[in-house]
């Protein structure tokens, strides 16, 4: 029990209760080879475990105790009497086998029942959500090369951490389940013979079982949650006679989380909080109390990884959305800005024009100003040479109709001004709008891509799959993904989980021959399930593919003809039979069983692949398998459309289901209206 608890307090980074719990070990270890020990020994020991108790109580009030240093140089010196018989008998055992450590070296009694710590529990939860996906991927590489028994240190490593995570957070029979899986790689890694495939496969199947007990211990304690009324911050609170008395003061520097955790902070004793400052103060490295907080990962608990590595956020997914729907809406709203700015600069072009005209008349209006001023010289002289006395010197040059033409071309002057202003604003608006375009549509990716994981993430999950279907059908067959690192819209990798499952069982139960068969074919006694991913646009190949013996068209065709779906007289044709397996209610099982036979699936598989945009194509080769291809969009959170008008209707069609967008002559328009199709 020590070395479990030294080994997870160092996993959590208490270094200080660490280090007593390794100390007591050590001594423990000591009084076990001795003849006999003294009550004083034992005492020590028992103070030792008092220590150890205080502190976790202080831990789990939200404070790092420092650890008695001159009760850890008592452990550390400690040395028993040793009988000189039991020491000889003691060097006869051989030296590797102490040296070793083994799966039982921290053994616990069996059967012991489930006390799960809440606190610590979500923290084991993420922790075996990574642990489990590396143990499955240690157990398929030991699998591909049996013999080669250095593969299984990564299991034991896994396994050994899985354990004492489960230990530590009270899952007593989860980890009583990792220590018999460790103990059975031990005895397979330590036989006498070289391990062989039917070796390592009863291993797999214990790891399967393992992490569904993990899995049904989840649910349940998520139920229990849900069920169980909130826990009163008091109840939170370590028992005030476990807690030190304080000698000093100082300010309390532990960081809060949540609100039942700052409430139970709240109501510790002043006089604790202040000593308890005092020896965080003094323990060195402190723990990141943000690992404890609720394991919900819709919290937004921001979670350090510790050392240089970058921090993450953990931010609810339904405020990404709305995020996401938020940039959507700017670029909507910049776009109608754009079109106004586009109105404005065809207004501006209409007012270039207007000018211009208006520039030619009133040049013209001079004009027939100076004819009519000549005109009127001209009768004037005319009626001086008559023998008026009218002087030419007298006549007004200037009349009223002449300043007005002066006053419109300096008005007309203003106006072109104004409006190259306006062509200036117009223009830098523009380029504004080019800049705020750029921007959103890199925060509206960034956005996005927020939305998006690796379809590794299914792929531990899909390895289940097929393992659990080859068991159930008594077949062999193994999982190969390629491209699995190519990112996907977490909805889209949500909605079509089951439809990947599905076309993995299919592959399996239909596809896939049964051992001896195989090996009569010529094929290897364990078939292949190849998952191929590739990204085209904005799009996602998928290629569900086995080595198995391909469609039964034939079963095929007389299912359909029992099902009515095609007519007796009706020619073979492989494409349209493929596609009867997409007909509800179609199967061509021979009875029900656990994997097929019900008649659903494939209809369900096309349904959700319609509804997500994308389609769903099946190729087959008799002898030598069949393949599935699936098109779906990389997001659903944003859809590139083409809009389309007919009359006055307007129609949005994705951008993914257009083949060519052409630009048409009004010649071809005028001529496909006549002969009614282009």
């Amino acid at each position: 029990l020590a070395h479990a608890l030294a080994g997870n307090a160092a996993t959590v980074g208490y270094e200080d209760l660490s280090e007593l719990a390794r100390a007591l070990e050590h001594a423990l270890d000591r009084a076990q080879r001795a003849s006999r020990y003294s009550d004083a020994d034992a005492a020590l020991f028992v103070r030792a475990a008092d220590d150890i108790r205080h502190l976790l109580h202080q831990f789990a009030a939200g404070f790092l105790r420092p650890h008695d240093a001159l009760l850890l140089e008592s452990l550390q010196a400690y040395e028993p009497d040793v009988d000189p018989i039991s020491q000889a008998d003691s060097l006869m055992q051989p030296l590797d086998q102490a040296a070793v450590p083994r799966a039982d070296a921290d053994e616990v009694a069996p059967g012991l029942p489930d006390d799960i710590e809440p606190v610590l529990f979500p923290i084991f939860e993420e922790e075996a959500q990574e642990l489990l996906p590396l143990l499955h991927a240690a157990l398929r590489s030991w699998l591909a090369r049996p013999a080669d028994v250095g593969r299984a240190d990564a299991c034991m490593r896994a396994l050994h951490t899985f354990k004492g995570g489960a230990r530590l957070t009270g899952a007593m029979r989860l980890g009583e389940q990792a220590h018999l899986l460790e103990s059975a790689i031990e005895r397979v890694m330590h036989q006498s013979t070289a391990p062989v495939t039917t070796d390592v496969l009863p291993l797999q199947e214990q790891g399967d079982a393992l992490e569904a007990s993990f899995d049904a211990l989840c649910a349940e304690r998520r139920d229990a949650e849900a069920a169980a009324p909130v826990a009163q911050p008091s109840e939170l609170v370590a028992e005030p006679d476990l807690l030190p008395v304080a000698e000093s003061a100082a300010e309390p520097a532990v960081e809060v989380v949540d609100e039942p955790a700052a409430e139970a902070v709240a109501e510790i004793p002043t006089e604790v909080a202040e000593v308890a400052d005092e020896q965080v103060a003094a323990s060195g490295p402190q723990i990141d109390w943000a690992r404890f907080a609720d394991g919900d990962a819709d919290d937004g608990a921001v979670e350090a990884l510790g050392g240089a590595a970058q921090a993450m956020v953990r931010v609810r997914g339904s405020l990404l959305e709305r995020l996401a729907t938020q940039a959507g809406e700017v670029s909507i709203r910049r776009a109608r800005l754009e079109s106004e700015l586009a109105q404005m600069k065809s207004s501006l072009l209409d007012l270039d024009d207007n000018l211009a005209r208006l520039r030619a008349q009133l040049r013209e209006l001079e004009l027939q100003a100076e004819a009519q001023v000549g005109a009127q010289q001209e009768l004037a002289k005319q009626a001086q040479a008559g023998g008026g006395h009218f002087d030419a010197l007298e006549f007004d040059r200037y009349t009223r109709l002449q300043e007005l033409t002066r006053m419109l071309t300096e008005s007309v002057g203003d106006v072109a001004t104004v409006q190259r202003a306006l062509q200036r604003n117009v223009q830098l608006g523009e380029d504004e709008l080019a800049a705020q375009s750029r921007l959103t549509r890199e925060l509206q990716d960034d956005l996005l891509r927020t939305r998006l994981v690796e379809f590794d993430s299914l792929s531990e999950r899909m390895h289940r799959v097929v393992r659990q279907a080859a068991r159930e059908s008594g077949r062999q067959a193994k999982l190969e993904i390629t491209g699995g690192q190519i990112e996907l819209d977490r909805s889209v990798l949500e909605r079509m989980a089951g439809a990947f499952e599905h076309l993995l069982r299919n592959s399996v139960s239909h596809g896939i021959e049964l051992p001896e068969t195989r090996v009569a074919a010529g094929k290897p006694a364990e078939g292949t399930v190849r998952v191929q991913l590739q990204q085209a646009g904005n799009e996602v190949l998928l290629n569900f593919s086995d080595d198995g013996a391909g469609l039964n068209l034939a079963r095929i065709r007389e299912r359909g003809l029992q099902l009515d779906l095609i007519a007796a007289d009706q020619p073979n044709d492989d494409a349209a039979l493929m596609r009867l397996i997409f007909a509800p209610g179609f199967s061509t099982a021979g009875q029900v069983t656990e994997l097929s036979g019900r008649g659903v699936g494939m209809d369900v598989v096309r349904s959700d692949v319609s509804t997500l945009g994308g389609s769903i194509s099946t190729s087959s080769v008799a002898g030598q398998g069949a393949a599935f291809a699936l098109r779906l969009p990389l997001t659903t959170a944003l859809t590139q459309i083409v809009l389309l008008r007919a009359g006055d209707q307007v129609i949005a069609v994705p951008a993914s289901l257009m083949d060519a967008v052409q630009r048409v002559t009004t010649e071809l328009v005028d001529t496909a209206y006549d002969s009614g199709s282009l």
